[in-house]
């Protein structure tokens, strides 16, 4: 039986979906693995297009199930900005540092009742029998960043969770996963997958 591969170089991403994996007995492989496999460009313009091109481009290179996911952080008052862009919202590559200054340039006269918020990611498994996509989004706040970082995941730093009277950031390992986004599409595309292995393709 093949293991799912998880089609990501994004360390912070690795440790989030190995967890999930490891949680739900699911075996699996990252690109870690794959020294050799080149990254895929996501030229996409939706976060459904970018993860279902890495998970088909991985799938046809390696031959395992391949499992990838794209999304990002979007602001109601822009209209769904950053979205698909929000690692290249300026139109290059920007760093964690840089991707926080932005929002805060954009949203600094921003009335508080129009700073509602989302993070939203589409999870896209293929495999010898087909593909499956799902999607989650996690809803919050906009505010002025807090101290604490996560490196890869910037906006976690902006984004306060009314629920818990917390920043995103701010809330533990269990708690973060409990109620991430990334978890969510994960969940929603469990009995895919359970089916997928209990049909045992290879």
């Amino acid at each position: 039986m093949k293991d799912v591969l998880i089609a990501t170089r994004n360390q912070s991403k690795i440790a989030e979906i190995s967890a999930w994996f490891q949680k739900e007995g699911i075996p699996f492989k990252t690109l870690q693995d794959f020294s050799d496999a080149p990254d895929v460009e996501e030229t996409g313009e939706t976060f459904e297009e970018n993860a279902k091109l890495k998970a088909r481009s991985y799938f046809a290179m390696t031959g395992l199930p391949s499992l990838a996911d794209d999304g990002g952080f979007e602001l109601d008052f822009l209209h769904g900005e950053p979205g698909v862009r929000s690692r290249r919202w300026n139109g290059r590559e920007m760093t964690d540092g840089e991707m926080i200054a932005m929002v805060q340039e954009k949203m600094a006269d921003v009335p508080p009742d129009q700073r509602g918020c989302q993070f939203r990611t589409v999870v896209t498994l293929v495999t010898s029998v087909g593909e499956r996509s799902t999607q989650a989004v996690v809803r919050g706040e906009y505010r002025t960043p807090c101290e604490q970082r996560i490196a890869g995941y910037p906006f976690r730093s902006v984004v306060y969770l009314p629920a818990f009277g917390r920043y995103f950031v701010q809330l533990s390992d269990a708690e973060q996963r409990s109620i991430s986004h990334r978890s969510k599409a994960l969940q929603e595309l469990k009995p895919y997958i359970r089916s997928y292995f209990s049909n045992q393709h290879v």
